[in-house]
C-alpha cells in the first residue's frame, strides 16, 4: 500500500519526505504502509533537512518555520511571505524581513521591536 509522503507526527509538525532528502539516508525511497509510518518518520526533523527542502516545506506550511532552530535571513523571508504573522516569533528580524511583512500588511508594524527606518516606509 503507497501512502502520501506527508505524515504528521503525535506533536503536530509535517514532516515531508522529498523523494528521501530528509531522511537520514539520503536518496532512498520507500513505500510504507500504515504501520511503518510513525517509525520510520520518527528520526525526521525539519532541521536535517537541506536548504532546498526547507524552503519547499515552508511553502506548504510556513508553521513549519517555528520548528527550525536558527533560521537565516532566507527561510525568514520566505516563512514571512506565506505567512506575515511570522515576524511575531522572530527576535530580531533584519530590514529585508520586516519590508516584506509590512508589504503585505501594514499593522503589523506593532509587531516588530524596533522596526528599521526603511520599513516604517510601509
Amino acid at each position: 500500500m503507497i501512502i502520501k509522503r506527508t505524515y504528521i507526527t503525535s506533536t503536530g509538525l509535517v514532516l515531508a519526505l522529498l523523494m528521501g532528502a530528509c531522511s537520514k539516508t539520503p536518496n532512498t525511497q520507500k513505500h510504507l504502509n500504515k504501520y511503518d509510518v510513525r517509525k520510520e518518520c520518527s528520526h525526521l526533523d525539519i532541521n536535517e533537512c537541506s536548504q532546498e527542502n526547507k524552503l519547499y516545506s515552508l511553502k506548504k506550511n510556513p508553521k513549519l518555520f517555528l520548528s527550525i532552530k536558527n533560521p537565516n535571513k532566507e527561510l525568514q523571508i520566505q516563512a514571512v511571505k506565506e505567512n506575515p504573522y511570522i515576524i511575531s516569533y522572530i527576535k530580531r528580524p533584519s530590514k529585508e524581513v520586516q519590508i516584506e511583512a509590512l508589504k503585505q500588511d501594514p499593522s503589523l508594524i506593532d509587531l516588530i521591536k524596533n522596526p528599521h527606518k526603511d520599513a516604517l516606509r510601509y
